[in-house]
């Protein structure tokens, strides 16, 4: 303030003494007003700031809330003091910080300390700690521009920067919340630092609603809500009088109160204490009124003509009647009588709708409903009139409804659209103008109702109003698969009398949620109720005694079945039903049905049947003792508790009274929570079975059961059947008794999957199958036993007639030995396909016969079976009767032995290749021809290297002498053929006639089969070129060519060239001619590889002469461009071009006298007739889809003339003139290591590319 007062003074002296225009004086005056206010605010903030800073982390300041700012971004830190005094800290987004950059740090000693621009605030050495005894807050103010700050209350002040800017704290950068609201995060001005603090929620208890009104004796529960509350904290509730109180605490967060009123009606209150376990306590009262209401009815019929209905009750509370809206319109009240004995009555309307209509009235005292009653009223329909509501589609249905009345038909159909017709066929039809919900009535004589209809048609009835007088003899398939079907009418008197069969009355009803109580009361001539409700997905509840009025009835089979809504069966449901015989598949998959009840079955000692009576329960977790007792004429038990998931045990005794059965089959299939079953419960089972008729069928018995680990026996069965997959999944099993099945089981023909995926078992005893002597099937017996490691000796001597191992051990890879003899007895195998697949920890040998063979005694496995059809009664023949038997049984002793067909990786032979190599050098030939001579034994496969010692070599050297990897990479195959001649008593001749003179060439062969590889080498030299004949060998040296002219700059040409002999006294190759590179090659540079030599041929002639022909290639360069020697010559318009003919058309002849070569170039006629006089000869390349090109970077320097689209190679016009010249230096190497290719025989040699001839024209082309 110092620097404003100052200012005032000479502001006053100054218009003391003169007068003129203040206006500027005065806007500069406010403007520095308004900065120094500025300042002061931010001064003033800073301060603050950093006592509600130090406060926070000290834990006497406490934020209640972040809310966003409206205006100007940035938000509002709401706070309060432990002593409840309120206070705001409000952070701006975007302002530019004028004050200094004061923060906290948490050091390592877990203490915060002051930091001014992000370092520690230091006096004396030492850090200044935020809280504590010697906890320092800093003050800060601004004089002269400068901010200053004290850490002394004052008493000193240091400088810490300029004040400059707009007015802004720049104290916190940014705030943010969790998501549960639960912490604030505070970032500070250095915008690292972040401090956590918890939001602070004011200690209080809130309740969410309040009842006025209590039923005298009744219980509330009132729900509270607690803030700032913690486990320390305590809720009481305490009542006065008659009335009861209990506090429920649900953790920190809130509760209920539970408020008794008494018998008697009166006022209460309940006192509520919230208590923070110290020194504060919150305290509310609630109040509550009681009160009677008693209705002697709660639901009252209106006549459908109309009338009145009346509701007698006692109360003592005020109350209003409050009635629907929307039944106003039938429904009114007419009087209320008495005080205490009251009657409420109703006028009704008479109905003239096709529905039952209801109206549930309120009875409201104190703003609360104390009662509710009900007025329902029937349609006002002819009694004798069958009414139903159907909906007609357009899209499914073209409009078309077709009635399900079957039997015999004489009825008035009303279609509910203004039409009516009668009709005596069965299902009749009707098309709707327009799609739509519908009422149809039908009167006169129906005697069956079948929906058998077109799957479009079977859902049009939804509802059934009522069913009137139709004389209906029979309901199968009543509303078969009717899936709209929601509701059915309770029949009148007489509607159902003749009716003697409802079998599946309502299959497959998904929508149908419940039936009326009675339904079928009507229906004592009833003989079958199957799949009376099978599929009713929807059904919810079976109305208590159901079946009473039915004795008759002798098949319940599948009558529940699906009814997944179905939760429980009433007690005695069928207690009326004592010639029932059938009860299959009852209650299958009914998914909801925990329990049934005691006795349910007690009156139904007729039945033979009850397979998958509760199939699929997936609910179901225990029967009642005896369940099944009565039961004792049973024959068939099988699947009865198949996919009961839940199902947790079953009693002892259980199966006792099934004396009879002959099937057991998938009983406890899939009961993946049952533990182990009571010991004896099969001992009785078919006891009274003839086990020379009749068998017990025990096939997929446990599958699945995953929890036990032991069975039951089943020693004292009479006979078994089948045994198929009957322990199949059951992962906890490890073994099971040598003496668990029957003495008898001669009808059983399959132990197919018995322990298919028994991941536990280990081990099995040796007699456990002695009695299986009728097996034809073993198929997937042991797949994916995991665990399992052996079996013991003979443990399949008993099964001699089966045919089937497939996958027997698939999956096994613990499995590793099997006693060798283990299918001796077995002698009828005929498919063995995947039987060991993935049996990768068997190291054993597979098993194997002993027998004597030529008098010599042989193994003879299962894949050398069908070898000795002799041996067998029956052999594997197809190839897919045995693929893959031994798949991947990679550590299998014979793995190498077994065929791949079967799995293994045998490829016929019996040991590692052999190989012989032999050359001779070809008569004539001998300097430029080996043949190589390769015999061998046990070859499946193998491959050969040709070429000079050093070149093989260094493609040895390339991979570190590893002969495979050289074959791998440049290898040539051996054909079939050639294998076969190879292996032949004459061996195979490898021909190489294009060879160089006294040069070493190798031979490497490699030979291969599943037993190993074979290597071997040889080597063998050319010999020296013999002297041609004096005219043949005056050709050979260095030349100087000289050309006649050039085509681009018409001038003599000169260069060197070589001319080497190839053939005595036939052709030479000539290196160097040209204007390319092609004939001369190119060493490698860091832009180009390097490139062989392409030298064309020079034929001699018998007279001394010597020819150049075009027609052969010369080589191939890169990987497509064929190389050839061309004949150039000028066309009729002028233009350079090359012409290609197996006729030779440039020819030298040699001048004894002046020791050199003249090279002419004669004429050709073209296809059009022209005659051309060719001019030279030259290299071109070719490649099929570029036709014949030159290419810029093969074309010599000095050779390529002008820029652009204007190059042109100039190339050499004859005749030529060849002079002797100084040697030059030898022909380099024609094919260098790094780019090797071994030499293919003469036979092998590779055609000409089919490339024309005749006239050709070039494109230049920069890089190829």
């Amino acid at each position: 303030m110092k620097k404003m007062f100052a200012l005032a003074a000479v502001l006053c002296l100054a218009l003391a003494g003169c007068e003129y225009d203040d206006a500027e004086v005065k806007d500069r005056l406010d403007d520095l007003e308004g900065r120094v206010d500025a300042l002061e605010k931010t001064v003033n903030s800073l301060n603050i700031n950093v006592g509600n800073l130090q406060s926070l982390i000290d834990g006497k300041l406490f934020i209640t809330a972040v809310t966003e700012n409206p205006e100007g971004g940035g938000y509002t830190l709401s706070l309060v003091t432990s002593d409840g005094e309120a206070s705001q800290i409000v952070i701006k987004d975007g302002e530019a910080g004028a004050a200094p950059a004061i923060g906290v740090k948490l050091d390592s000693d877990g203490k915060y300390y002051w930091t001014l621009d992000g370092e520690f605030i230091t006096e004396g050495g030492k850090k200044m700690p935020v809280t504590g005894d010697d906890g320092v807050t800093p003050v800060f103010k601004i004089e002269d521009d400068t901010w200053y700050v004290s850490y002394d209350k004052e008493a000193t002040w240091k400088e810490c920067g300029p004040a400059t800017g707009a007015a802004g704290d720049s104290f916190f950068s940014d705030v943010s919340t969790s998501e549960d609201g639960r912490w604030v995060y505070l970032t500070l001005a250095d915008g690292e630092t972040v401090l956590t603090l918890e939001m602070y929620k004011e200690f209080g208890i809130a309740f969410e609603s309040l009842p006025e009104l209590i039923m005298a004796g009744a219980t509330a529960e009132i729900p509270f809500v607690l803030t700032g509350a913690d486990e320390k904290s305590v809720v009481e509730a305490i009542a006065k009088g008659d009335w009861e109180a209990e506090a429920v605490m649900d953790g920190t967060e809130g509760g209920k109160i539970v408020v008794t009123a008494p018998a008697e009606s009166s006022t209460g209150r309940v006192i509520v204490l919230l208590s923070d376990g110290e020194s504060k306590t919150i305290m509310k009262t609630l109040t509550f009124v009681s009160g009677v209401m008693n209705v002697t009815t709660q639901s009252q019929e209106a006549a459908a003509v109309g009338g009145t209905v009346s509701f007698e009750l006692e109360t003592d509370l005020d109350y209003e009647v409050v009635i629907p809206d929307d039944a106003k319109e039938w429904l009114s009240r007419v009087e209320t009588r008495a005080l205490r004995q009251e009657t409420l009555t109703f006028s009704a309307k008479a109905n003239e709708t096709m529905e039952e209509r209801q109206a549930k009235i309120e009875l409201i005292s104190s703003g609360v409903v104390v009662e509710t009653l009900l007025v329902y009223q029937k349609a006002n329909l002819d009694p004798t009139a069958f009414v139903v509501k159907v909906n007609v589609t357009e899209s499914s249905m073209k409009n078309t409804l077709i009635l399900p009345l079957t039997g015999t038909v004489d009825a008035t159909v009303d279609w509910g659209d203004g039409k009516t017709e009668t009709v005596t066929a069965v299902n009749p039809q009707h098309v709707y103008e327009q799609e739509g919900e519908y009422y149809v009535t039908v009167t006169g004589s129906v005697t069956a109702l079948g929906n058998r209809l077109t799957k479009t048609s079977q859902s049009a009835i939804v509802r059934v109003i009522q069913w009137g007088q139709l004389g209906l003899e029979s309901l199968e398939e009543a509303f078969y698969n009717n899936k709209g079907l929601t509701q059915v009418a309770l029949p009148d008197a007489g509607a159902f009398a003749k009716v003697t069969t409802v079998e599946n009355m309502f299959y497959n009803c998904t929508l149908l949620t419940a039936v009326p109580v009675g339904l079928i009361d009507q229906c004592t001539e009833l003989t079958s109720a199957a799949s009376l409700f099978s599929g009713c997905s929807s059904l919810t509840s079976i109305p208590e005694g159901f079946f009473d009025n039915c004795p008759k009835i002798a098949s319940l089979a599948s009558a529940f079945k699906g009814c997944k809504k179905v939760t429980e069966i009433p007690a005695g449901l069928f207690d009326n039903l004592t010639e029932v015989t059938d009860v299959s598949g009852l209650f299958t998959n009914c998914t909801a049905l925990v329990s049934v009840p005691d006795g349910l079955l007690d009156k139904l000692t007729k039945v033979t049947t009850v397979s998958s009576f509760f199939n699929g329960c997936s609910s179901l977790r225990t029967v009642p003792n005896d369940f099944f007792k009565s039961q004792t004429e049973v024959t068939a038990s099988g699947m009865i508790f198949k996919g009961c998931s839940s199902l947790e045990s079953v009693p002892s005794g259980l199966l006792d009274p099934f004396t009879k059965t002959t099937t057991i089959g998938s009983l406890f299939s899939g009961c993946k929570s049952l533990g182990n079953l009571p010991e004896g419960l099969f001992d009785k089972v078919g006891s009274n079975v003839d086990p020379s008729a009749k068998a017990v069928d025990a096939s997929y018995l446990f599958e699945n059961c995953v929890k036990m680990t032991d069975f039951p026996s089943l020693s004292k069965l009479p006979n078994v059947s089948n045994v198929a997959s009957l322990w199949r999944g059951c992962t906890a099993m490890t073994t099971v008794p040598a003496d668990y099945f029957p003495s008898s089981c001669t009808n059983s023909i399959s132990v197919g999957n018995m322990f298919n995926g028994c991941t536990s078992l280990k081990s099995l005893p040796a007699g456990l199958l002695k009695n299986m002597t009728d097996i034809t099937t073993a198929l997937s017996m042991f797949t994916n036993c995991s665990s399992l490691e052996t079996l013991p000796e003979g443990f399949f001597d008993a099964m001699v007639g089966c045919t089937n191992i497939k996958e027997m051990f698939k999956g096994c890879t613990s499995l590793e030995s099997l006693p060798a003899g283990l299918f001796d007895k077995m002698t009828s195998i005929t498919a063995t396909a995947s039987a060991f697949y993935g049996c990768t920890g068997f190291t054993g040998e597979s098993p194997y016969l002993t027998a004597e063979v030529e008098g010599a005694p042989m193994k003879v496995h299962l894949y050398d079976r069908p070898d000795y059809p002799d041996l067998f009664v029956k052999v594997p023949t197809k190839e897919s009767d045995y693929k893959d038997t031994f798949k991947n049984c990679t550590k299998m002793a014979d793995y190498a032995m077994i065929p791949t067909a079967w799995g293994g990786v045998s490829d016929g032979t019996k040991a590692k290749p052999t190989i012989a190599l032999s050359y001779a050098l070809p008569e004539n030939m001998e300097y430029h021809g080996i043949n190589f001579t390769v015999k061998g034994t046990e070859f499946k496969s193998g491959k050969y290297i040709v070429g000079t010692t050093e070149l093989v070599q260094s493609v040895l050297d390339e991979f570190d002498g590893d002969m495979e990897k050289a074959t791998n990479k440049y290898g040539i195959g051996f054909t079939a053929t050639q294998l076969e001649t190879l292996m032949s008593d004459a061996g195979l001749m490898l021909e190489f006639h294009d060879l160089e003179p006294q040069t070493e060439y190798m031979l490497l062969v490699r030979g291969q089969n599943v037993h190993g590889l074979t290597f071997e080498t040889l080597t063998a030299t050319t010999a020296v070129r013999p002297q041609g004949s004096a005219d043949y060998e005056r050709y050979i040296g260095t030349w100087t060519v000289t050309t006649t002219s050039s085509e681009v700059t018409g001038q003599p040409q000169t260069y060197t060239i070589r001319i080497e002999p190839y053939r005595n006294d036939k052709s030479y190759k000539v290196y160097d001619w040209g204007a390319t590179i092609l004939g001369t090659g190119r060493p490698a540079t860091e832009e180009t590889d390097e490139m062989e030599a392409f030298p064309f041929y020079l034929t001699y002639m018998a007279d001394g002469s010597v020819e150049i022909n075009s027609f052969n290639e010369v080589g191939i360069y890169g990987w497509a461009s064929y190389v050839y020697i061309a004949y150039r010559f000028l066309n009729e318009n002028s233009e350079r071009s090359i012409w290609r003919t197996e006729t030779s058309l440039v020819k030298g002849s040699y001048d004894t006298a002046k020791n050199e070569i003249t090279i002419t170039c004669d004429k050709f006629t073209d296809k059009a007739g022209l005659t051309h006089q060719i001019t030279g000869l030259d290299y071109v390349l070719y490649t099929s889809q570029t036709g014949y090109y030159e290419a810029a970077e093969m074309i010599r320097p000095g050779y390529l003339i002008g820029e652009g689209d204007n190059r042109r190679v100039d190339y050499g016009v004859g005749p030529y003139k060849l002079t002797k010249a100084p040697a030059a230096a030898a022909v380099p190497a024609k094919r260098p290591a790094k780019k090797f290719e071994s030499l293919r025989p003469a036979s092998e040699t590779k055609q000409a590319a089919a490339v024309p001839l005749g006239v050709g024209r070039l494109s230049m082309m920069s890089v190829h």
